[in-house]
């Protein structure tokens, strides 16, 4: 996921890609008196935290199964395009919604 403007360095004008040069400017500002975040002594930010919502839980569940499932089935499309072409599928409406509210309904 990318989060884009939410950089701890971003009140400090000038910031770079360079962590070493972040660094030192973080804290150069914080010596300065004026509030910016304040790095411990293996150089990570003290208190950064992310909390994340119950639903995002579940649309990255979501997203994760989606990814880890199998592709198209080709021999499946290919076995239905037969079946239409030959009209033995899709030639009879009121059974196919029949069918389709049976699924629903789980019968």
């Amino acid at each position: 996921m990318k989060i884009e403007g939410n950089s701890p360095n971003a009140q400090i004008t000038g910031a770079t890609s360079n962590p070493q040069v972040d660094r030192a400017q973080t804290d150069r500002v914080s010596k300065q008196g004026q509030s910016g975040p304040r790095v411990d002594g293996d150089g990570d930010y003290d208190n950064d935290r992310v909390d994340v919502s119950p639903d995002a839980q579940l649309l990255g569940q979501a997203v994760k199964a989606a990814q880890d499932s199998p592709g198209i089935r080709q021999d499946k499309v290919d076995q239905a395009r037969q079946k239409l072409a030959a009209g033995q599928v899709g030639n009879d409406p009121t059974r196919l919604a029949n069918k389709m509210i049976d699924h629903l309904l789980g019968s």
